[in-house]
């Protein structure tokens, strides 16, 4: 497609002022929940998935003077094949930020479980290195910080609902590998994006120049 020249010039405008959008971040966490007692959940391997579409736009973030975190509402899977389990939910990732504990993911909650009613991951680390940058808020934008299955530990939790609070059923620590990964948007996305901001510019405007 070949824009003419006032089309050009919407079009550079439209560029200039589109605010800068990052790739999704693609998030895999593999372990075994190990012998957490008495649940059909005792030494399963476990997978987790899910996709963050922007890391700089956090549904939440707190930010600044004991703890950062930014918040993603997000659709995540989790696999139990030794079951045959597999949850789609929706659920938030929470990246903390807390000195001296350092950095470690909240992941809250799996509902519709064959036992027990809500499974959470209340930390989440790797051994060595850093999730994210650790800005949130007035600290500046959040941004995942890409890993290769770095290994790590996880503590995790299932519970049940009751009148007096959620009750523990069972819960262990273990170790997991994490795996975050830049998914590129697709190029043909960005071209029709342009164009019809493109073509709303010409609508609006009577001239080719670019107002601040």
């Amino acid at each position: 497609m070949v824009l003419g020249p006032a089309l050009r010039v919407f079009a550079f405008c439209g560029l200039a002022v589109a605010p800068a959008l990052a790739d999704p971040i693609s998030v895999t966490i593999s372990g075994n929940f190990g012998p957490g007692g008495s649940s059909v959940f005792d030494n399963q391997n476990y997978t987790l998935n899910y996709l963050i579409p922007d890391s700089a736009m956090p549904s939440v973030t707190t930010c600044c003077d004991f703890q950062i975190s930014a918040t993603y509402d997000v659709n995540a899977q989790l696999d139990v094949p030794g079951i045959g389990l597999t949850l789609d939910n929706a659920v938030q990732v929470v990246y903390n930020n807390q000195a001296p504990l350092g950095q470690w993911m909240f992941i809250i909650g799996f509902e519709g479980l064959p036992q027990g009613d809500l499974m959470l991951w209340p930390i989440v680390q790797i051994n060595s290195g850093d999730l994210w940058n650790g800005l949130a808020g007035a600290l500046g934008t959040p941004v995942i910080n890409p890993l290769n299955n770095a290994p790590g530990t996880a503590l995790w939790a299932l519970e049940q609902f009751s009148p007096i609070g959620d009750i523990p059923i069972a819960a262990n620590d273990g170790a997991v590998t994490i795996t975050a990964t830049s998914v590129p948007e697709p190029a043909g996305g960005w071209l029709l994006g342009i164009a019809l901001l493109a073509l709303g510019l010409l609508r609006q405007r009577r001239t080719g120049n670019c107002r601040t």
